[in-house]
Formats: C-alpha cells, sequence, structure tokens
C-alpha cells in the first residue's frame, strides 16, 4: 500500500498553526554581537553544511563555506532565508507571522554584520 495525500481542512491546517508558541529566534537581543555566540555551535554548523555540500558533489560549496569567517557564514545563511521567504511569501500564505519576523531578524542581522565588518575595516585602514 503506497503513500496516499488527502488535502487537509481549513480547521486542521488553523489547528497546526496555533501549535507554535512564541519564537525566542526571533527576538532582538540588542547587546549581543558576534562574539557572544556559541563557536561551537558555529563549527558544528559550518560541518553540516560542508558535509552537506561535499554530498551533494558540490566542492565549489564546500571550500566557499571553509573559508567563511563565522560573521560572513551567519550573513551568508541569513541572506538565502530571506530570499526564500521573500520568494515563497509571494506564493503562499504561511498563516504563521513567526517566519515573517525570522526573515525581518535575519534582514537586519545581515546589516549589522556588514556595518560591523566596513567599521573595522576603516578602523584598521585608520589605525593599522
Amino acid at each position: 500500500m503506497g503513500i496516499v495525500l488527502v488535502e487537509m481542512s481549513d480547521d486542521r491546517l488553523r489547528r497546526i498553526y496555533s501549535e507554535s508558541g512564541h519564537d525566542f529566534s526571533a527576538d532582538v537581543c540588542a547587546s549581543v554581537t558576534p562574539g557572544d555566540l556559541d563557536g561551537l555551535a558555529i563549527e558544528n554548523f559550518r560541518e553540516r553544511w560542508i558535509a552537506k555540500a561535499e554530498k551533494a558533489g558540490d566542492q565549489e560549496q564546500a571550500r566557499r563555506v571553509r573559508s567563511l569567517d563565522d560573521a560572513q557564514l551567519l550573513e551568508d545563511v541569513g541572506a538565502s532565508y530571506v530570499r526564500v521567504y521573500t520568494f515563497l511569501s509571494q506564493i503562499f500564505d504561511y498563516g504563521n507571522s513567526d517566519l515573517e519576523r525570522r526573515a525581518i531578524f535575519y534582514k537586519h542581522l545581515i546589516r549589522l554584520l556588514k556595518f560591523g565588518r566596513e567599521r573595522q575595516g576603516s578602523i584598521s585602514r585608520r589605525f593599522g
């Protein structure tokens, strides 16, 4: 017997969407800097991304991920999420504002990471 797909009722979809609680990952922590992030968690994420790229035979992607510093890695992931969410939200009504808040969070995080790198670069050029 194979898998049978059936359409979900509007009531069932509403119950599924309402199951999500508060998304703490969408909360803004104004005083946090990239240095406050767990280096082991970032490295674990990097290794998983590299393994996925290598499994797919994409050595160029694996090489690129290896070359990114932590801030660039987070920026790259955030930018990808924002692009995918922006595109798919034009097609689907997710009925879940947590996804939109996460996209907004990543959009602002990317700006902060870029600003931090640009600022650090200008300070290095001035005093380095």
